[in-house]
């Protein structure tokens, strides 16, 4: 007979690492790990929305830029085009109600307010829209909002 103890005899060694089958059991530097990493991997997701949406605004503001540009240009060409076609008919037209030298002034008076309300009117659409639109990136900061709670709850 050994005077070895047999090895059923052994109680069983500690485990090395503990078995995770009910919570709380993993240790902490597998949970960190596990949370820097999901943590990395949400900042790269946050960035990638971030790209996407700031993508989408500045193809907004571009698209109504020129909406702005082109009435402006438009403003421009139709005052300088009507005002000049439009000017002798309206001179004639006054000249029968008051002077013709009033007549001359105040033709094209009456038609440059009328062509700058309109083109006031396609510049302050634009502008309403973009102001309504917004530039914020509302999308990508409800997001951060939701992964800080994530975090705040993961490291709880």
């Amino acid at each position: 007979m050994s005077t070895q103890p047999e090895r059923d005899d052994l109680p069983p060694p500690p485990p090395a690492e503990p078995s995770g089958d009910t919570p709380g059991e993993e240790p902490v530097a597998a949970l960190l790990y596990a949370l820097v990493a999901e943590s990395g991997k949400l900042v790269r997701q946050e960035v990638e929305l971030a790209r996407t949406e700031l993508a989408e605004k500045v193809a907004l503001v571009q698209r109504y830029a020129v909406s702005m540009a082109l009435g402006g240009v438009l403003f421009l060409a139709a005052l300088f085009f009507l005002l000049s076609a439009l000017d002798h008919g309206f001179r004639v037209l006054l000249a029968a109600v008051v002077a013709a030298e009033v007549a001359t002034w105040l033709a094209p008076l009456i038609l440059a307010v009328l062509l700058g309300a309109v083109g006031w009117m396609m510049i302050a659409g634009a502008r309403r829209t973009l102001r309504t639109e917004g530039l914020t990136l509302s999308h990508t900061a409800a997001s951060l909002r939701e992964s800080t709670q994530w975090i705040k709850d993961r490291v709880r």
